[in-house]
């Protein structure tokens, strides 16, 4: 998430939905095809936080 966007993986990261939380808080419209950058950015930055939360529970943090 951002501050206006939600990424979301129903398949385990096979594809994606994006949301825009402010103007669809239901989250309702799935807009990843017209924000295909926004998706890409997210992708990478939950990728990035995935291999974090892996290091953190290894031990690789401390």
């Amino acid at each position: 998430m951002d501050n206006q966007f939600k990424l979301y993986s129903p398949d385990g990261g096979q594809t994606y939905e994006l949301y825009d939380l402010i103007n669809d808080p239901i989250e309702r419209s799935n807009v990843a095809a017209n924000y295909p950058d926004k998706v890409k950015d997210l992708t990478l930055q939950l990728k990035h936080w995935l291999i974090s939360c892996q290091e953190s529970n290894s031990g690789g943090d401390y």
